[in-house]
């Protein structure tokens, strides 16, 4: 019973094991199939600005939050960003360049993917 098992379902395994070694054997690290995965954070407004989406807006790190400037003011903040976001742009010399990618409608506030 064993055996003819093994004859009747030997040609079902070749076939599987020459896809999967097919597969591992095909490179993906520089095919168009790859995306580039961008990181993002979640900013407050600040006195009423209104964010829109493909807006570019400078990033700076303040102690434990990150501070969105357009011009010279403040317009948002993200007061609790991940960890490995912060020390990216603090070790950036504390300022990002930063573009909206989401405005949630009635918070006002804005996801925005860090460059």
């Amino acid at each position: 019973m064993g055996n003819e098992f093994l004859l009747k379902v030997s040609q079902n395994y070749t076939r599987s094991w020459e896809c999967g070694r097919n597969e591992l054997a095909t490179g993906s690290l520089f095919t168009p199939g790859t995306e580039i995965q961008t990181r993002s954070i979640l900013a407050q407004q600040v006195d009423n600005h209104r964010f829109r989406v493909r807006d570019e807006y400078v990033l700076r790190s303040h102690g434990l939050q990150i501070l969105i400037y357009s011009g010279e003011g403040i317009v948002g903040v993200c007061k609790s960003p991940p960890e490995s976001l912060l020390k990216l742009v603090s070790d950036h010399c504390g300022v990002a360049v930063g573009t909206v990618i989401k405005v949630h409608r009635r918070s006002g506030a804005a996801d925005i993917a860090i460059q």
